[in-house]
């Protein structure tokens, strides 16, 4: 009798440990998914925007569910082909701001901070751009608009597409004088940017993230020609409309790779031409899914010399394009 008694107090204990276990696991469960969707939730957008919006007196935005219908049908539309590209403003009476990059470049926080740096173009004095693009910024922070939906999708071709839209729309020409701009900031922001910039984009830079994957392969590292550079240069210039076309292979012996989207660097790139190494299968050499001859190039044991240009485009996307000699992904050869 006693060791029935013990018996199933033995049980009662193991049902309430795996009841404890299930609910602990529960909770790690809803933690990560939670960790996962922060940063794309309503909150993050609604936060990051009221952020900025503070640094210049605007009142804060709120989340309009009907605004974010819009915006998700619109992502939707775009999963395809991750153009650049505004909805129809025929079709609807929402400001609009988008931004495109890799998953790393387009959280909530990171998409208003790309478009609150457009703050530098922006002249106070005369309601409009002094260079580049600042449409972004003044969308972000006018006055008369106070709600906003937006929207994330990840695209075919693995970029990730982001879409706000705002109530009132914002940018109606000759109502600029409603922003609340910190003018003396402006400066500031405009040299730290340029200096960030050119720090993340030197030729060193682009040399070091190649050899640095390059060494996970057990790979030789790569050295700057600056004859590849000049070739790669002056194809970035001829692609301001950001379109990811490569150059005509006739006119050139090297290797390409391309890669666009917001504040683009030398290390996004990398990564971004690397993480395809998933999809690639060294012992068919082929690729099992999705595109993996960016990643192929970069570890392209022959490829030794490397040249690369990047440009700002017209729509305020940054364009890479990377050049290499000897060129890789010869048919029939493995890269290493």
């Amino acid at each position: 009798m006693i060791i029935a008694l013990k018996l199933r107090d033995r049980q009662r204990e193991m049902e309430s440990l795996k009841l404890a276990l299930a609910m602990v696991c529960a909770m790690v469960l809803t933690f990560l998914i939670h960790i996962c969707q922060a940063q794309d939730s309503p909150q993050e957008f609604v936060d990051a925007h009221n952020k900025v919006r503070t640094k210049e007196g605007v009142d804060p935005l709120v989340w309009d569910e009907d605004v974010a219908d819009y915006a998700q049908k619109y992502a939707n539309l775009r999963q395809a082909d991750c153009k650049p590209q505004h909805s129809d403003s025929q079709s609807h009476n929402y400001g609009e701001n988008i931004v495109i990059g890799p998953e790393s470049e387009t959280t909530a926080e990171k998409a208003v901070q790309y478009w609150y740096a457009e703050k530098e173009n922006y002249d106070r004095e005369n309601y409009k751009c002094l260079k580049g693009v600042c449409g972004h910024y003044t969308q972000l922070v006018w006055l008369d608009t106070v709600s906003l939906g937006c929207a994330r999708v990840q695209c075919s071709s693995g970029q990730y597409f982001i879409t706000c839209n705002y109530f009132p729309a914002g940018n109606i020409d000759g109502e600029m004088e409603s922003l609340k701009l910190a003018l003396a900031i402006v400066c500031v922001m405009g040299l730290a940017l340029v200096h960030v910039c050119q720090a993340q984009n030197s030729p060193q830079d682009f040399v070091d993230a190649h050899n640095k994957v390059r060494a996970k392969e057990g790979l030789g590292p790569m050295t700057w020609d600056q004859k590849v550079a000049t070739f790669a240069e002056n194809y970035a210039k001829q692609r301001v409309d950001c379109k990811l076309q490569h150059s005509d292979p006739a006119t050139h012996p090297y290797g390409e790779n391309l890669f666009f989207g917001p504040e683009a660097t030398a290390a996004t790139a990398v990564e971004d031409w690397y993480s395809e190494k998933e999809n690639y299968d060294y012992n068919t050499n082929s690729c099992l899914k999705g595109m993996c001859g960016h990643y192929t190039q970069v570890v392209w044991r022959d490829s030794v010399r490397l040249g690369c240009g990047r440009v700002k485009c017209a729509n305020g996307l940054f364009f890479i394009t990377c050049n290499y000699d000897p060129a890789g992904n010869w048919e029939g050869e493995k890269p290493y």
